[in-house]
């Protein structure tokens, strides 16, 4: 099984999210509680794909979920080290996160 590595700021604002070799399907549990039990302090999370070769169909899905948490969160959202065949699969689906943190609704979360 993929292992997702979680990684957090000192600072407690940036949450960077690391998928192993594969991110499925299965992976769903462990990729949402990963985000989803996020501190109250994140205001930036990162998608590191650096050590993904592979992805599955329901990845679309679990990133349009996270995109909704993000959203309600108003964390900004990035992604870096897409390659091969995980920044073909979202160039095909147009998906792009890198939102940044002044693009956020003026409420002084950043």
């Amino acid at each position: 099984m993929s292992s997702i590595v979680t990684r957090l700021s000192e600072d407690g604002h940036h949450l960077v999210l690391a998928p192993g070799e594969s991110l499925a399907f299965r992976h769903y549990r462990q990729f949402r509680q990963a985000y989803e039990t996020a501190p109250d302090t994140v205001r930036r999370l990162t998608l590191d794909f650096t050590r993904t070769r592979q992805l599955d169909g329901a990845v679309i899905g679990m990133l349009g979920l996270l995109r909704r948490h993000a959203e309600a969160r108003q964390w900004a959202l990035e992604m870096c080290g897409c390659e091969g065949c995980v920044a073909l699969l979202f160039e095909i689906f147009g998906i792009e996160f890198n939102t940044p943190p002044q693009a956020l609704s003026a409420n002084g979360r950043q």
